[in-house]
């Protein structure tokens, strides 16, 4: 069966000590860190590799992960061995938000679900066995395939959240008007949030559908 543990609390703290390391070594070239994969998702069984997303201001700053004994598998990613634990980094650059927004979204797809993610995880250990590489192929061609619809959800779900944000801060500044006309800041609060929510989820669904008629 292809190497699957229980998920260990461990794991992002060895991602937040790596990511340390990488810092020192590498330091304003690297603009940020994600933890990304089942090592970051509670309760989901993983291979014990640590895998992260590590976003640069310059692309060729991520060569010099290999001064830390990372070996560059192919474009963009890079791997180091330990004798526990190893390590995964997926490398882009800061403009390039495709990459980015699919390896997000799909993490993001998978920590809403993890049941639903280690049922897939272990149903590809079952079948491939001890075949490691035929796990590996399996899962690169189904993230491969979800890429642009986790993409785009993550974009949705982005808007949607900015859309809220800036109907709150109108909805409290609604709120306290209605609040100093009725003498009653609570109820005015209630009101103003509300009609803010509502002004907001009208907004991010307009922005959507904007963008679904654009493709």
């Amino acid at each position: 069966m292809a190497i699957l543990v229980e998920y260990q609390k461990e794991w992002h703290k060895l991602f937040k000590a790596q990511t340390k390391l990488i810092l020192k070594a590498i330091g304003k070239p690297c603009s940020a860190f994600y933890h990304i994969g089942s090592t970051a998702i509670s309760g989901v069984p993983s291979r014990p590799i640590i895998d992260m997303l590590i976003i640069f201001k310059d692309i060729t700053a991520a060569e010099q992960l290999c001064s830390l004994g990372y070996e560059r598998i192919s474009e963009g990613v890079y791997t180091l061995q330990g004798d526990d634990i190893g390590y995964r980094a997926y490398c882009t650059s800061v403009g390039d938000t495709d990459t980015i927004d699919s390896y997000i979204g799909i993490h993001n797809i998978h920590h809403a679900a993890p049941k639903t993610w280690a049922a897939q995880k272990q149903a590809w250990a079952q079948q491939f066995g001890d075949d490691v590489q035929g796990y590996e192929d399996a899962k690169k061609a189904y993230f491969e395939q979800l890429a642009p619809e986790a993409r785009e959800k993550k974009r949705r779900d982005d808007k949607l959240g900015t859309s809220l944000a800036i109907g709150m801060c109108l909805g409290m500044s609604i709120g306290t008007a209605i609040g100093a006309a009725l003498g009653n800041m609570a109820t005015g609060m209630c009101l103003g949030v509300g009609v803010g929510m509502c002004f907001g989820i009208a907004l991010g669904a307009g922005g959507s559908n904007q963008q679904s008629k654009k493709k």
